[in-house]
């Protein structure tokens, strides 16, 4: 008895879509064009209205742009088109029946037609990660190698996919529900409106038209974005039209409440209804109203606004936050300078000065060597990688320091070869360190000091005069101008003149930073002559 080998079928899969064709969308705006939206305004409500309008338009795309299927098997390459795929079944026929010279025709059809898919779709999906970020580059990598993303299970995930449907809707919905609706009597106050509402012009709503993204996902009821965007001169008449009416009557249409929501797992394994995070698509309509809408109400609203709000303001973002962060810091710490609770403790706080540009050597030291190491690695410059920067720190971390031990060793207490342990004491390292610096202070104060002064010994600013700062030089504009207010030993108190105005923030300089300016030199620029007309 022979034993028969089965050759398991390949699985395959149908996939529905629309084509965009030039003929269907030419067909498409040839009516969208011809077509008269007046009759909307012979309906008695705006729901009637917004129905009817995204009835038509949804009407008029399902015409033009007919659902096509095909059936793609799940081992077939992504460049791999219809059309190859039927001549791959007419050159195989041709080889079945014996038909060779038809048969190499196809073949070599086949072969070319490939080489032709194979050259696009590089075009299309590998040359241009050339200029795109890593995170690109590994999702297109994932795509082209069928690497599947990870499962997830949603909570439920025993149920029908319709029960657990309605286990996630039933919960997030129950949030709602324990609201109380909104009572209209409680706003008698503000209704009937003093004045009418405002209008919406088409102009507007093609400019709004115009700015959508197509390259975002829309509401499965919807047109297509990018039909929105090329026929938005004659959709934003009719649009305008129910905008108006609704802002009239004082009703959103319901056929614009309705949303797609996607739930995304917050962690993995998700094992609860809680840890669902839902992402919602509303109908692209209603997105353009809203945003008339939202334009409106924030000019209401703008100056009661706190001024510490960043979040949800155009303009702002996280980055403002922490420099504001940052500074109310800087303020505390200033207003804790003198605090006699910290200095009980043994805690002193040194504030760096404002006008000195070397308030914080350590750390401008750190941030230079670290520079210098970018530098060694790649002379050219360029941006620096996560990767090239983890190996410039820790080459940084593993060099020996004056005190014979790298920064590795002084953390760790331990040799960076042997392992074996330092004996060392943080105490130690630290007087050691504190003496050296202050040891250094004043062979460090001789030699940034200019020669002339320190030739001269003590500078000759007094109270009252006006002083230039050695480190106000710039090549774009004069030196600013300061008033000497207090002298103590080697320091002095200025402030600044602005114009012809005294600023009143005070700065605490050294005598020998300051620059007294020459008696010849005007304190104000002197008027022009005026040339007569004769």
């Amino acid at each position: 008895m022979r034993a028969r080998t089965i050759i398991p079928k390949k699985s395959s899969i149908e996939i529905a879509f629309r084509p965009f064709r030039e003929s269907n969308i030419r067909a498409f705006g040839e009516e969208i064009t011809s077509t008269s939206w007046s009759y909307l305004l012979e309906h008695p409500t705006v729901e009637d209205m917004a129905s009817d309008f995204q009835d038509s338009l949804s009407r008029m795309f399902h015409l033009h742009f007919p659902l096509v299927n095909v059936k793609r098997r799940s081992r077939d390459k992504p460049w791999i088109t219809k059309r190859i795929l039927s001549l791959i079944k007419e050159r195989q026929c041709a080889f079945k029946s014996n038909r060779m010279a038809h048969y190499r025709n196809l073949r070599n059809r086949v072969k070319r037609e490939v080489q032709v898919q194979k050259d696009h779709f590089y075009s299309q999906k590998v040359m241009i990660l050339r200029k795109s970020n890593p995170k690109s580059w590994h999702q297109q990598i994932r795509s082209i190698t069928g690497m599947n993303k990870r499962a997830t299970s949603l909570p439920g995930c025993e149920m029908r996919p319709i029960d657990q449907a309605n286990l996630i809707n039933g919960h997030f919905a129950r949030i709602c529900s324990q609201l109380p609706p909104l009572d209209i009597s409680t706003l008698q106050y503000f209704l009937p409106a003093s004045q009418p509402p405002p209008r919406v012009e088409a102009y507007q709503v093609h400019q709004e038209l115009r700015k959508l993204n197509a390259s975002k996902s829309c509401h499965h009821d919807d047109v297509p974005v990018r039909l929105i965007t090329e026929f938005a001169p004659e959709l934003a008449e009719p649009l305008a039209m129910i905008f108006n009416s609704s802002l009239e009557s004082g009703i959103f249409p319901d056929c614009w409440k309705n949303s797609d929501i996607v739930p995304i797992p917050k962690t993995f394994p998700c094992n609860s209804v809680d840890l669902l995070r839902l992402i919602s698509l509303t109908p692209t309509f209603a997105k353009v109203f809203e945003s008339f809408l939202t334009k409106w109400l924030y000019q209401d609203i703008r100056n009661k606004i706190d001024k510490q709000q960043f979040g949800n303001i155009k303009g702002s973002s996280t980055s403002h936050y922490m420099i504001s962060l940052i500074d109310s810091i800087l303020k505390g710490f200033s207003a804790l300078q003198h605090d006699e609770s910290l200095r009980s403790q043994g805690i002193t706080l040194e504030i760096g000065r404002a006008k000195n540009i070397n308030k914080n050597p350590v750390a401008e030291k750190a941030v230079r060597e670290l520079e210098d190491e970018l530098l060694r690695d790649d002379p050219r410059g360029g941006p620096v990688t996560p990767l090239a920067l983890a190996l410039a720190t820790a080459r940084l971390n593993s060099r020996i320091r004056g005190v014979g031990l790298s920064a590795r060793e002084l953390w760790t207490q331990r040799d960076q070869f042997t392992s074996e342990q330092i004996p060392l004491r943080d105490m130690d390292v630290i007087t050691n360190q504190h003496e050296k610096r202050l040891s250094n202070h004043g062979p460090s104060m001789e030699s940034k000091a200019p020669k002339r002064l320190s030739s001269m010994g003590e500078s000759l600013v007094h109270v009252g005069d006006l002083v230039y700062l050695r480190s106000d030089r710039t090549k774009t504009q004069a030196r600013p101008r300061y008033l000497v207010c207090s002298v103590d030993n080697d320091w002095c108190n200025i402030r600044k003149f602005v114009g012809s105005q005294l600023r009143s923030t005070s700065y605490r300089v050294r005598r020998s930073d300051c620059l007294k300016v020459p008696p010849g030199i005007p304190t104000s620029h002197p008027s022009r002559p005026r040339v007569s007309d004769g």
